[in-house]
């Protein structure tokens, strides 16, 4: 009885002339096995080259603090205009010029009537207010301060959220693995707990 030739797959070899069978699904055990320690090895070296990459170094951590010093430096002073803020009314104060509408008024003729109003928006409409002469240099000056006011916020709450993404950016450099392993433990339990199960013998 002639036997067919036997693959290397197929046989384990127990030194020269002694080999066997694999036995059922071990050849898919040892397979399997393999990928998982592969798998495992190549996670480790992904994760040590990235922190590699995100770790800054001292020249990029020296210009990041520069430039959070100088942010706090610009949020200084935009607070000292905060401190400093006088009386304030909102609105826009402006000149109205127009006609009365009576045939015999000058305003007929093209000198319009000049009157002064401050308008703004409450509870989602414009409302109009005349100005009385005598409070008209005073309610300049306090709708100019509001305008001031409005444009000192918004640069503050800019430069506040871009000083705390500096903040950020330079704590995660501050941060260390703790405990020492941990991240390339995880990542290889991760690995070996999708590896298949081994097989069952006959």
């Amino acid at each position: 009885m002639t036997r067919g030739p036997t693959s290397a797959i197929q046989t384990v070899g127990r030194g020269p002339g002694k080999s066997r069978k694999a036995r059922p699904g071990e050849e898919g055990q040892n397979c399997s096995m393999t990928f998982c320690v592969w798998s495992s090895f190549s996670a480790c070296n992904l994760y040590v080259v990235m922190l590699f990459y995100m770790q800054m170094s001292r020249s990029e951590l020296s210009a990041l603090r520069q430039q959070i010093s100088r942010s706090f430096s610009a949020l200084s002073r935009l607070l000292s205009q905060f401190l400093h803020l006088g009386d304030m009314v909102p609105g826009c104060l402006y000149r109205l010029r127009r006609k009365c509408g009576k045939p015999t008024c000058r305003c007929a003729q093209g000198e319009l009537h000049e009157t002064w109003a401050l308008t703004r928006s409450e509870q989602g409409q414009a409302r109009l207010y005349s100005v009385p002469a005598e409070e008209r240099a005073t309610l300049r000056d306090r709708t100019l301060q509001y305008r001031r006011y409005q444009r000192a916020r918004a640069k503050w709450v800019k430069q506040s959220t871009a000083l705390l993404a500096q903040i950020d950016q330079l704590a995660e450099q501050r941060i260390v693995p703790w405990p020492a392993g941990q991240a390339e433990k995880q990542t290889s339990d991760e690995s070996v707990d999708h590896r298949a199960p081994p097989a069952e013998s006959p």
